[in-house]
């Protein structure tokens, strides 16, 4: 009696084992990824997305795509917010980041990320990322790591990036890489070569990158200096009033306030180039498409390799074997890389000697930083002060001084507003 009992009972937990492993087979093979992207990274995204599928085809990946801007946009973003909050969203984030100023962007899904980290809307990587070979072997700059981390989880990985630079035709730029803007500007003035002194000209158009970072939100502290922002403002703007007066913003060449992807295609003959530093001598960039996997996720893993697929070189090397192309090459979007081996593929018609200028000057960045809006406010304030010099004459340094004073102060508050939230 009792072996029967002990035979029906093995039975009985074989048969349930079977089940169970049944059931968990089953939940392995169907494992639902929904990617929420920009418009424009539709058919990076559709590639690596067949290409998972290829290689995993228990994961199905469901694109979802932010509508490119304007009303429908913003209804859409709103949404998605109120899914989030309620602790629900996609799988894995493949998005921009807000407006730095000159460049007008579309409206950001998360206005700071910053915060975002905080909310605890987004899931820590680092338990991946620790077991990922690439962060040892592949040529990802660190400095950009810094801000995806929050309490020294990383949650962010940036994909692409943007800073300014001072391209020339020339061998040599007057200044140093140790100088500050308001090194450069007082440089310019009297400099031997008229071209330098005409391009700082353009020094507002990067207005909203002149103080970075602005704000340390791990430690909860402003960094913004208001009164150095203030100062650096009046000086350029009292300058630019003279070369407006003497003609010189219609003279000079050789010299270029750009960026690399335009620098590459617009000046053919550009022989050197030097990232402008802000106020404090900082060479930074700013963080344009990033990268993050939702806390909500049920399968943070797949969404991990998913995200960094756009970072490393597996589907580029597979395509390679088949004697293909692909368009995912180390980079998600049109914007710079955050990896030194992307360059190559970012610009692939430069010389051996263009590439190796362009790479001297990446590597030369200090870190990166998120916009979150007051960077636009700030530029569209000089923007504005600047404008008046083509109006009627007035005090332009009293009306400056309180422009400039009062968008500055504002910034501060905005900055703060935001670290304390």
């Amino acid at each position: 009696m009792i072996n029967r009992l002990n035979i029906k009972l093995c039975f009985f937990l074989l048969s349930v084992m079977f089940l169970l492993g049944g059931c968990n087979e089953s939940s392995g093979a169907e494992k639902e990824l929904e990617v929420l992207i920009e418009p424009q990274f539709q058919d990076q995204v559709k590639e690596a997305a067949k290409y998972m599928k290829e290689q995993t085809p228990q994961v199905s990946i469901t694109i979802r795509e932010l509508p490119a801007d304007g009303e429908e946009r913003e209804l859409e973003i709103e949404r998605l917010r109120t899914q989030i909050m309620a602790g629900k969203g996609p799988d894995v984030y493949l998005i921009n980041s807000a407006s730095d100023g000159a460049t007008q962007m579309e409206a950001p899904l998360f206005s700071n990320p910053y915060k975002t980290m905080q909310s605890g809307a987004l899931a820590s990587l680092d338990r991946y990322m620790e077991s990922d070979s690439y962060w040892e072997e592949g040529t990802y700059r660190e400095e950009f790591l810094l801000p995806g981390k929050y309490q020294g989880q990383q949650y962010i990985i940036p994909l692409s990036c943007n800073f300014n630079i001072l391209a020339s035709d020339q061998e040599e730029i007057p200044v140093t890489e140790t100088d500050t803007l308001e090194d450069w500007l007082a440089k310019a003035e009297g400099a031997a070569d008229p071209g330098f002194e005409a391009a700082m000209y353009g020094l507002e158009n990067i207005s909203g990158n002149w103080f970075q970072p602005a704000a340390d939100y791990d430690e909860g502290k402003v960094l913004f200096d208001k009164e150095a922002w203030e100062t650096f403002g009046m000086n350029f703007l009292l300058k630019k009033l003279q070369w407006v007066e003497s003609g010189l913003e219609n003279t000079g060449e050789g010299y270029q306030i750009t960026d690399l992807n335009f620098a590459t295609t617009g000046m053919p003959q550009m022989r050197s180039a030097r990232i402008i530093p802000d106020i404090q001598g900082n060479r930074m960039a700013a963080i344009r498409c990033f990268g993050a996997v939702g806390m909500s996720s049920d399968h943070k893993e797949e969404a991990y390799r998913f995200l960094m697929l756009f970072l490393n070189d597996e589907i580029k090397s597979a395509r390679q074997e088949q004697g293909i192309g692909t368009f995912v090459d180390g980079i998600l979007g049109t914007e710079l890389p955050v990896q030194e081996s992307a360059l190559a593929a970012r610009f692939p018609s430069l010389d051996t000697d263009s590439l190796e200028m362009v790479r001297d000057v990446f590597l030369t960045i200090d870190g990166a930083y998120f916009p979150v809006g007051v960077e636009a406010d700030l530029y569209q304030a000089v923007m504005d002060a600047s404008r008046l010099i083509y109006g009627p004459a007035t005090d332009y340094e009293a009306v400056w001084r309180e422009k400039l004073s009062a968008a500055a102060g504002k910034a501060w508050e905005n900055y703060n507003t935001q670290v304390l939230e």
